[in-house]
């Protein structure tokens, strides 16, 4: 670290382009650009975390040619920064925003009052590391671009631009070159992150041979609630309504009857049957105003509960119909690519309305003033100019996973809330268990516990570095619903606790020195 801390030229890399940077005192004139003046951002006045670390935001260029620009905010840790981990955190969706994540999940701070103020969050992730939050692709939340078609875009290109989004903002904070980089996200984050995970591992390999960027420090990547094959999620969805007793038992009897293979996966295409949709509408019309997303909490029933119930009930049946219409549209696309204007993700933490709070916020222009954001821009919690390929959202994971976990040194651990049913706790089983890992005899559904009460249960795979974590009442949203697990849960992730080791040995045997860490932080 001290390398950076003086002044110096240092080699850099945007986009693939050779380069030569200034670094003064602790930041590149770049950073101090995107610095965040406390006393500039909206409702932050009493906040006690006011003051406490440095914050930045702004727009990392990923493709000079088009103009496509990704923005980011970052919260350096609260402790030990310059040392901590840096953990890349974006939403799902596809189309999602990342400030979602840091205001509503694990930020310092999260919106009230409609918008007006800020609150601490006592358990903010940045109390054990460096967080960069982004919203991607371009076109989402305040990223953009100068080329519209880039709008229209899928996986493999998304993956690509968050390789040299990584590359473009380490060079604009080179100072953390050496800590560890992990990345980490939910839901649709199922695609993102092994997919990011292997660009970065396979250009790794590249630029070690050639040297025409700097190696990224990859340590691996925690997903929760992860979309990750279409087939065994829709049939999870269902199941998990059933389990929880908010379907008839003769509807769900003819659905599984009809639209379930005889391996438990979801049927679709041509040997579908056309009861199956009038079956899901039906199911669906039973679910009603219950939260898809956390079947136990409660929703937001403000001014716009109206809309947020509307737009979760289109969200969930874009799910199951993009499921059904795959071989369908494969069929009759005859080699034409298509594209899905994303389900628009919804959550209702234990705060119902704050994801609502965070439009009124995000577009008040002292807020987009104070963090640099481009002038004349409506930001949306999920994008509705983002087409995203269709069947890049049909492919199954599981490959990713495989060839990360045989051929690379790297830690996955994929948790799940157990009260969500969009990316329910019984679909991640099937898939994680597919992947034919054997399950370690010392740690098979073990619990964990948090404040003397059973947090969750965990099971470790032998032969890779990976361990599935449920998180007890916790909805699709893992931080919202229980953020003192999910502040444990990192924790434990960081220090390789959850791979064995007596910090894991301690915490579930007893949860009293876990739920110290906790409520100390």
């Amino acid at each position: 670290m001290t390398i950076f801390k003086a002044l110096g030229l240092l080699a850099c890399s945007v986009a693939g382009l050779s380069c030569l940077q200034v670094v003064v005192g602790d930041y590149t004139p770049e950073a101090l650009a995107d610095k965040v003046d406390w006393s500039t951002l909206p409702g932050a006045e009493n906040l006690e975390v006011k003051d406490g670390f440095s914050m930045f935001s702004g727009y990392i260029n990923v493709d000079a040619e088009n103009g496509r620009n990704i923005f980011y905010w970052f919260m350096e840790a609260q402790e030990n920064a310059e040392d901590a981990p840096v953990i890349l955190w974006t939403n799902g969706g596809p189309g999602c925003s990342g400030m979602l994540g840091l205001l509503t999940e694990h930020g310092p701070f999260q919106v009230r009052d409609g918008g007006k103020t800020l609150v601490d969050n006592d358990y903010s992730w940045n109390k054990v590391a460096n967080m960069l939050y982004v919203e991607i692709p371009s076109g989402v939340g305040f990223s953009y671009s100068d080329t519209v078609t880039d709008y229209q875009t899928g996986d493999d290109k998304t993956a690509v631009d968050n390789y040299w989004l990584v590359q473009g903002w380490l060079d604009r904070f080179p100072q953390y070159r050496s800590n560890d980089f992990h990345i980490s996200s939910e839901s649709y984050g199922g695609h993102y992150m092994p997919q990011l995970a292997e660009e970065i591992l396979k250009r790794n390999e590249k630029v070690e041979v050639d040297g025409s960027a700097p190696v990224i420090n990859f340590s691996g990547f925690l997903v929760g609630n992860p979309y990750t094959d279409a087939r065994s999620n829709q049939v999870a969805q269902y199941a998990k309504y059933w389990g929880d007793q908010l379907l008839p038992k003769f509807v769900y009897d003819d659905w599984r009857k009809l639209c379930v293979d005889e391996d438990g996966g979801y049927v679709s295409g041509a040997s579908r049957s056309d009861a199956c949709e009038g079956l899901e509408e039906t199911m669906d019309g039973f679910i009603g105003n219950v939260n898809p997303y956390a079947l136990d909490y409660p929703m937001c029933t403000g001014e716009s509960g109206t809309t947020v119930a509307h737009a979760q009930r289109l969200a969930m049946r874009d799910h199951h119909l993009i499921a059904w219409m795959q071989q369908r549209k494969t069929e009759e696309a005859e080699g034409r690519e298509g594209y899905t204007r994303p389900a628009v993700e919804r959550a209702a933490p234990y705060e119902p309305c704050a994801e609502d709070y965070t439009i009124p916020y995000l577009n008040r222009p002292d807020v987009q003033q104070a963090l640099r954001v481009r002038e004349g821009t409506v930001w949306e919690q999920c994008s509705t100019q983002v087409q995203y390929k269709t069947s890049d959202m049909l492919r199954p994971m599981m490959p990713y996973y495989k060839r990360l976990l045989n051929d690379y040194d790297v830690s996955v651990l994929v948790f799940s809330g157990d009260d969500d049913a969009v990316c329910a706790t019984e679909g991640t089983q099937w898939w994680i268990y597919d992947l034919g890992y054997a399950v370690d005899k010392d740690c098979t559904w073990k619990t964990w516990e948090e404040g003397g009460q059973v947090a969750g249960y965990h099971t470790r795979f032998q032969g890779a570095k990976l361990s599935f974590v449920t998180v007890h009442y916790a909805g699709h949203e893992v931080p919202a619903y229980q953020p003192a697990r999910a502040l444990m849960l990192l924790r434990r992730y960081l220090d390789g606790s959850w791979w064995g080791g007596d910090a894991e040995v301690e915490g579930e045997a007893t949860g009293v020195a876990a739920h110290s860490q906790v409520t100390s932080a």
